[in-house]
Formats: C-alpha cells, structure tokens, sequence
C-alpha cells in the first residue's frame, strides 16, 4: 500500500514535476521522432503547470528515486543540465516536509527497476480507493489498477529505496555534481562516401 501522494522511479532522466522549462523542451525536443512539434507548447504549458502542485495550499507529496545517471545524462547540452541540477537542489532544500529525491549511485549494483521505463505509484488518502500506476515507455502510456501488477510496481519501487541514498546523502550526490564532462552535441553528416546522415541528440 503507497500512502498517499505519489512515488516515482526513474533512471535517466529527472522526473517531469521538477523539470526546469528548458529541460523539458530538451526532452520533448529528444523524442522528435515520436512527437508533433505543435505539441510542444502544450506539453510544456501542462507539465509546468502540475509542478505547482508541489507548492499550492495543499501540497502534494513526492518521493522521487533516481538513477545517479540521471544527473549525468547531458540532456539539453552544458547549461541546461547545469541549470536542472541548481534547480534540482533549490526544490529539494525549499519543499523538505512534502519532496522526497532520493538519488541511487551507481555503487548500488543491480535492482529490479533498474531495466524498466520511469513508472509512478498514485497513493490516496482514503484507504477505500487503490494504489494505482503510471506508466511511461518510448511508445505508450498507461494507468494500472491491476492489483498484482501494482504490487509488483510497489515491490520494485521500494527495493530502489533501499538501494538509494537518504536524502542528505542525495542532496550532497546532486550538490557535488557539475556537469562537467557534458558536451553539447549537435546534429553531423557523415562523409559523402557513407551515404548515411547520423543524428545525435543530446
């Protein structure tokens, strides 16, 4: 049973509700073969816009676990990623009664949601409506009320806890990690010979 507020596991990237705007265009931006560019105002303006929940009279609760790969990730180039970490430190030294980011370092070896896609558990304060899941792959997503499957999601998600950091210890991994060994990346032609365009995105 997740109480109530939401639980999310993640490696690569830093969970949508504490995205800068500038990493959010990068990341809808990275998913171009899958996305509409006349989306992206809308996706931005929404997910901007539920980040207020962690803020608003009632705020809602979130315990956010990461891969340690999601601070080194070089999403958008140098000073966006910069930029999302500063963020990132701000957010978890201004919310410490409802955040929760708990960062998993790459000492922590193997675990269940390590090969799986970003998923959240969905918690409600009366214990009459279930725990649910939120689920995010490259072509899909899907809300789960499954029971065992839920059980599952809930199983990997708290052994990620148990393999994460507290959240001082978390808070330091961020604080001590600049991105510098990010460079930016952009769009190259191979040679004319190859006959092949590779695009690389950041």
């Amino acid at each position: 049973m997740v109480r109530k507020g939401v639980r999310t596991c993640s490696g690569g990237l830093i969970p949508g509700l504490l995205q800068t705007e500038e990493y959010i265009r990068a990341v809808i931006r990275g998913a171009a073969p899958n996305f509409r560019s006349s989306e992206e105002e809308l996706r931005v303006t929404a997910r901007m816009t539920r980040q207020q929940r962690l803020a608003d009279g009632d705020p809602l609760h979130l315990t956010a676990v990461n891969s340690e790969a999601a601070l080194r990730q070089c999403v958008g180039g140098i000073a966006v990623l910069g930029s999302q970490l500063e963020h990132l430190v701000t957010l978890m030294e201004r919310h410490p009664e409802n955040l929760d980011v708990r960062m998993i370092p790459f000492t922590a070896g193997s675990f269940d949601a390590l090969d799986g896609s970003g998923f959240y558990l969905i918690g409600f304060a009366s214990p009459r409506l279930p725990t649910l899941a939120w689920r995010e792959t490259v072509t899909s997503t899907s809300l789960i009320d499954h029971t065992m499957t839920v059980r599952e999601y809930t199983l990997a998600c708290h052994q990620a806890e148990e393999r994460s950091l507290d959240r001082e210890e978390s808070l330091r991994l961020v604080f001590g990690t600049p991105p510098r060994s990010c460079r930016e990346r952009q769009v190259f032609q191979r040679p004319a010979t190859r006959g092949t365009v590779d695009q690389v995105h950041p």
